[in-house]
């Protein structure tokens, strides 16, 4: 998916796609912004259908990936990825 407030963002996402007396929107609770029908990001590859067992072993994988990543950097005295850190003046907010 494309992040729209920050177009250099590519990456996976899970979200939640609802169908409501015959109307089908995506809800998101990924940006503060969002609402149903309108997330804050653009699909770049077909939408595929998860099983609550992939869900879960989806969240604890990246869970288990990112939290190595933050010890690791604590441990060795190194910075975080990039990407892993907002810094505290950075609102949502302030990027829309």
């Amino acid at each position: 998916m494309r992040v729209l407030h920050d177009p250099r963002w590519a990456m996976g996402h899970t979200w939640l796609r609802v169908t409501i007396e015959d109307r089908t929107l995506d809800v998101c609770a990924g940006h503060p912004q969002n609402r149903p029908g309108q997330v804050d990001f653009l699909p770049l590859t077909p939408v595929r259908r998860a099983s609550e067992a992939q869900l879960f072993l989806m969240q604890l994988g990246m869970i288990l990936f990112v939290g190595f990543l933050e010890w690791r950097s604590v441990l060795t005295g190194t910075d975080p990825p990039w990407w892993s850190y907002v810094p505290p003046d950075h609102t949502a907010s302030a990027t829309t």
